[in-house]
């Protein structure tokens, strides 16, 4: 008999579900099922358990449970309880968990729980090869999607679906935890296509018109030429299939600029393909703050002449706003809150999507320094404090001036803008030592809206 293998995404947090199509965990998979493993793959978020899946979840031999962000780690934590009835061998894996360490991780999710950090460490605890693992950039995984209920995949292609291109970034910003300080690396353009035309004729067949796409690099136009090809791919299933394609995309300042300096038909191709929003990571205004983040490729005169660009391409530009650093008084909070409503007065291709940074997020340059991380594993429901759209607390912001400027900041940009739909982040409240206040912020969370 195969060895049993079932992937779960857990529960959005907050006591709420969101639908969105991330295939991270059909990457796996796939990756799986291609080194003969029998595999389901179970999304919580879509409908409650029913009686064929806990007993799949049941009779499994291993169970993989996604951490997709450190805010989900509590219900992560209530999925192991909930299945620790099964024999099954519990595996905790996803982008927070590379970056955690081993010790910590035994504190907040118990000596049992076996740690994925990578491949290799999935391939160890299997005991097989490494080779048997393909990689994740060359495998398709349209045998996956076909394996999809029909009714999981209806709701699935009515949500944002994650456009796997690339991952990795050149620039190595000191709050960032995504892959940094890398070479990106692309997916195979053939098994690209293969899962793009699979997805459009799949929404063709449900009478759907469109399909909306995030992609996953981090910097879309860090290799202009590279990119360029998998937007022509684009265009081309449009164009076969009559799907209107929609993609959003996050760039780094210089590099669109840059893009659009050396590619002659930028505008036509990008239009072409269907990018209908590219999201800029401002970061502030302040030079001694960008200095303090590595983040010295920004400067103003760049932004604006992005937001002049945008506009004539007939494209959104969203102002990816984090602010609260360390470095921040309130003097450069103040020129933040200023710049941006010069911003958004006289742009209205522009929207704003502010968050109040998190430093001491496992992967972030801060997180070696801190020494309090003991805090989360005595109370994991800390963890929602680490979302970049919770406002600070004194866990992630120390200082009570501080914290309480950064959160002023923070709160009065989206106070202002969200009502008149030029803000896109709903902020979230964060949790603490006292139960009231606790109760409060569980409230609050659960009827915030999803960031637009």
């Amino acid at each position: 008999m195969k060895t049993k293998i079932v992937l779960i995404k857990p529960e959005y947090p907050y006591g709420k579900s969101q639908i969105h199509f991330g295939i991270s965990l059909y990457v796996v998979a796939q990756q799986l099922k291609a080194a003969e493993y029998e595999v389901n793959v179970i999304d919580m978020n879509l409908h409650p358990l029913n009686l064929k899946q806990e007993k799949i979840i049941h009779d499994a031999d291993f169970i993989g449970l996604t951490v997709t962000g450190n805010p989900n780690i509590p219900k992560v934590l209530e999925c192991i309880e909930r299945f620790s009835s099964s024999n099954a061998k519990i595996m905790v894996g996803g982008q927070p968990i590379e970056k955690m360490e081993s010790d910590l991780f035994q504190k907040v999710f118990g000596k049992d729980i076996i740690q994925i950090k990578n491949d290799l460490d999935l391939a160890n605890i299997l005991g097989i090869e490494i080779s048997r693992l393909a990689s994740p950039f060359e495998i398709s995984i349209v045998e996956i999607f076909k394996e999809i209920p029909e009714n999981d995949l209806r709701l699935y292609l009515k949500s944002e679906i994650t456009l796997f291109i690339s991952q990795g970034c050149h620039y190595n910003c000191k709050f960032c935890v995504a892959v940094k300080g890398v070479k990106e690396k692309f997916k195979d353009i053939n098994a690209f296509k293969e899962e793009l035309i699979f997805l459009a004729e799949k929404a063709k067949s449900f009478n759907y018109s469109k399909l909306e796409f995030y992609a996953t690099n981090l910097d879309f136009f860090q290799n202009p030429k590279k990119v360029l090809e998998y937007l022509d791919i684009v265009a081309f299933v449009k164009e076969k299939t009559e799907i209107d394609i929609r993609i959003r995309c996050l760039a780094c300042i210089t590099s669109f600029l840059s893009a659009h300096q050396t590619i002659p038909n930028l505008k036509t191709r990008c239009k072409k393909s269907g990018l209908w929003s590219i999201g800029f990571g401002v970061d502030g205004t302040d030079l001694n703050v960008w200095k303090a983040q590595k983040k010295t490729q920004n400067n103003l005169e760049d932004l604006l002449e992005c937001l002049k660009i945008t506009k004539d391409y007939k494209i959104r530009l969203e102002i990816l706003f984090i602010m609260g650093f360390d470095q921040d008084n309130f003097k450069s909070l103040w020129k933040n809150f200023k710049n941006v409503c010069t911003y958004l007065a006289k742009n209205n291709h522009a929207i704003l999507r502010p968050y109040l940074a998190k430093q001491c997020v496992p992967g972030s340059g801060g997180w070696k320094s801190f020494d309090k991380k003991d805090i989360f594993s005595d109370n994991p429901k800390l963890f929602y404090n680490m979302d970049f759209a919770v406002a600070g607390s004194k866990f992630t912001h120390p200082n009570f001036w501080h914290r309480l400027i950064s959160n002023t900041a923070y709160l009065s940009m989206c106070g202002l803008f969200y009502p008149f739909g030029k803000c896109a982040t709903s902020p979230l409240m964060p949790y603490g030592k006292f139960e009231i206040w606790n109760k409060f912020a569980r409230w609050w969370n659960k009827i915030m809206p999803f960031d637009l």
